[in-house]
């Protein structure tokens, strides 16, 4: 099947969504845990050789189990020599983009199709390969992994034991493992702009669809980060929240905490979702992106890339800043990085505006990296659908030297318009922006296949 528009007017929008939190999986779970206020964080013990050796808070994903939600796989074992079915990240990145096709009722030929496929991940898995490591250091450290045998033997069981495990850390291999699991066949792209990976991710599928290389899309994102490896350099960095507590642009911030979990969502070009009846959460307008280039852990503070990818975003989709109903920032509660985003606010909407509303979300579910800018958009489109803007938890006292003062209560309103933001370690910004379209007066139709088939 062709689309025979032309690109100039391809609108993408987004139909489906699809979480998977510490706070919830599925979209009804996630966004009544908001609406309660909830927060995901737990504190995870560590052991190494049968002794603790230390813990940290972190938003963890309760049991997960990607054949509750209708996705064995199970049957994907052997899809590499040491069976990717054990994967986490695989789990989390195939059951999201399940999740996403789900609700958006999109059916597509397994065998024939052109849906695209991109995926973000900060380093898929790493967190298991670093088990590895551990279990052998200490099988290595009890003497009961070289008894007598020559360094060339025990180098050879070593690489035998773990090669399957560096090899499963290449990127391109969760793409291929995704899209077998859902018979897509569409361009691909695997993206990583750290934090900001799922802006990007967006963005990539959208200019998919509009050059008419896809008919639609599945952008899914995760990150499992529950060794305490991951912890200690963020610790070791001073960004960490000792207490479990992010507060977001709050005068005690003292840090992030991470999140585990993943989030996906389908786009499609606006007539064809319209023609088969779809449900539209919003159209995405596009968005500004720019490199700061400058330090790796730390924001160009004398620079305005963030400001200067804001400002891209609304120039770039035709939004007025005064249009702007909700901004959600990066959040990560970090004293330089709020305050840098806070500068970027202000800049655009001036000193202590009172419009848009500013909510900072990471508390809900945590710093998700290279899922969290895809996890916050599905928040933010449910937000849109309800026409209520959800807190910033553990925002008590807002730092007056920063000129925002982010929602601390729910609010109803009505959003048309949002902006969401993220920048991440390597000096990536990255900002979308979301509109929400008037009613369908079509009314629904039985959904369509998608693709090549019949």
């Amino acid at each position: 099947m062709t689309t025979s528009w032309p690109a100039a007017e391809r609108r993408v929008v987004i139909t489906g969504v699809g979480p998977i939190t510490a706070i919830g999986t599925g979209r009804n779970e996630l966004w009544n845990s908001v609406l309660a206020g909830r927060s995901g964080v737990v504190l995870k013990q560590q052991e190494f050789g049968g002794a603790a050796c230390g813990s940290f808070p972190i938003a963890a994903v309760p049991a997960f189990s990607a054949e509750a939600i209708g996705l064995p796989l199970g049957r994907f074992r052997t899809l590499t020599q040491d069976g990717a079915g054990d994967d986490v990240d695989f789990h989390y990145l195939a059951a999201a983009s399940h999740l996403a096709l789900k609700d958006s009722g999109l059916r597509h030929d397994p065998d024939d199709n052109r849906v695209a496929l991109v995926l973000t991940h900060e380093n898929p898995g790493m967190d298991r390969y670093v088990g590895k490591v551990l279990e052998t250091a200490r099988l290595l450290s009890n003497g009961r992994q070289t008894g007598a045998r020559e360094p060339k033997a025990l180098f050879a069981e070593l690489y035998r034991e773990h090669s399957p495990y560096v090899y499963g850390t290449h990127s391109f291999l969760y793409l291929h493992w995704v899209a077998r699991v859902l018979g897509i066949h569409g361009p691909s792209l695997f993206i990583n702009n750290a934090c900001a990976s799922g802006l990007y991710a967006i963005e990539a599928a959208a200019l998919m669809i509009r050059s008419g290389q896809a008919e639609a899309a599945v952008v899914a994102g995760a990150d499992h980060p529950m060794s305490i490896t991951k912890y200690l350099w963020f610790d070791g960095l001073g960004l960490y929240a000792r207490d479990g507590l992010m507060r977001p642009f709050d005068d005690r911030r003292s840090g992030l905490i991470l999140g585990d979990g993943a989030a996906a969502v389908v786009l499609e070009e606006l007539q064809a979702a319209r023609g088969r009846g779809a449900r539209i959460y919003a159209e995405y307008l596009g968005g500004g992106f720019n490199q700061e280039a400058w330090k790796v852990t730390m924001p160009s503070i004398s620079g305005d890339y963030c400001a200067r990818a804001l400002k891209d975003a609304l120039e770039r989709t035709g939004v007025e800043p005064a249009e702007v109903d909700v901004v959600n920032p990066h959040g990560t509660a970090t004293t330089l990085w709020d305050a840098y985003e806070a500068r970027a606010l202000t800049s655009i909407f001036g000193k202590g505006f009172e419009k848009p509303l500013v909510t900072a979300l990471k508390p809900y579910v945590g710093h998700m990296l290279g899922a969290s800018a895809l996890t916050e958009v599905v928040i933010l489109l449910l937000a849109m659908e309800a026409d209520l803007v959800p807190p910033t938890l553990n925002c008590e006292r807002p730092d007056p030297k920063l000129g925002v003062r982010p929602v601390r209560e729910a609010v109803r309103a009505s959003l048309r318009t949002v902006v969401k933001m993220s920048s991440g370690f390597g000096g990536f910004n990255a900002v979308g922006v979301f509109r929400k379209l008037e009613a369908d007066a079509a009314g629904p139709r039985t959904p369509a296949p998608v693709g090549g088939g019949p």
